[in-house]
């Protein structure tokens, strides 16, 4: 098996650029946008869940027999669905509000980071062949390709993070920064609005006491704790899209492998 198939490399650039560059672009103008959002929401928690549900179903067989109330009980999707989903839909809103401001750098590296979670998923099937049972290869190749990547595409997003600007939203008082920012970020639809608002908010402030804590604090191991806290605090947004690339490339994979009937 090859590490690398042209077709699945640009079905899974093309699949993911075109969410993200519809929400970008659709975003202000009504709520119609939502559907990327939960489009995202439906492939991340789709990845959970059969993980989880795999998991759930391995336990049961070591320990109980099939057809016993604790047994269906223990292998229910209805309780596992609703938390990851709940999960998922966090993913998303906060993918969502970072990507807005998403530059051309990041594009042009996300589509070499997407090449590179190919190829490290396709390896990862090819290592673990005659390891892993081949019922559960792919899903055991897939969340150990997310685990990797996920460091990866911390590290591509902290490196432009770092590099990159203050917000033109920045004021002298918190009062100003906060409102120049909630200004700065609108949409037609409420639910939208509201939602990017209160992340907006939320994001004013932190840059607001970060700046006021910098000018405060003159050592610099202090100064990048602060800016690591912050980074940590994205750190959602930045695992979500990591799986969500994950689970097109995987989802590709299957699709692409069923038509040529391997």
């Amino acid at each position: 098996m090859g590490y690398f198939d042209i077709r699945q490399v640009a079905g899974a650039i093309s699949v993911i650029f075109l969410v993200l560059l519809l929400w970008v672009n659709s975003y202000k103008i009504g709520c119609f946008s939502l559907l990327m959002p939960i489009i995202v929401t439906v492939v991340i928690a789709s990845s959970y869940i059969e993980i989880k549900m795999k998991q759930k179903k391995c336990f049961r067989d070591c320990y109980f027999e099939k057809g016993t109330l604790i047994s269906k009980i223990l292998t229910s999707p209805v309780l596992t669905s609703i938390i990851f989903i709940l999960l998922s839909i966090s993913y998303s809103l906060t993918l969502m509000y970072i990507s807005i401001n998403f530059d051309s750098l990041f594009y042009l590296l996300l589509i070499i980071f997407i090449a590179a979670v190919f190829g490290i998923y396709r390896f990862f099937l090819s290592f673990f062949a005659n390891i892993v049972n081949d019922a559960h290869l792919e899903i055991f190749a897939r969340e150990t390709t997310v685990k990797i990547s996920a460091l990866l595409l911390f590290c591509i997003y902290a490196y432009l993070f770092l590099n990159s600007s203050e917000p033109q939203y920045l004021r002298e008082t918190l009062i100003e920064t906060i409102n120049a920012a909630t200004n700065s970020i609108s949409s037609n639809c409420g639910f939208i609005d509201t939602v990017l608002r209160v992340q907006t908010e939320i994001e004013s402030r932190v840059w607001f006491l970060m700046k006021e804590s910098n000018s405060a604090i003159e050592e610099q191991n202090s100064k990048n704790i602060l800016w690591i806290g912050f980074l940590l605090i994205n750190s959602m947004a930045i695992l979500g899209l990591n799986r969500f690339i994950v689970q097109v490339v995987y989802l590709l994979n299957k699709i692409i492998k069923r038509d040529d009937g391997r």
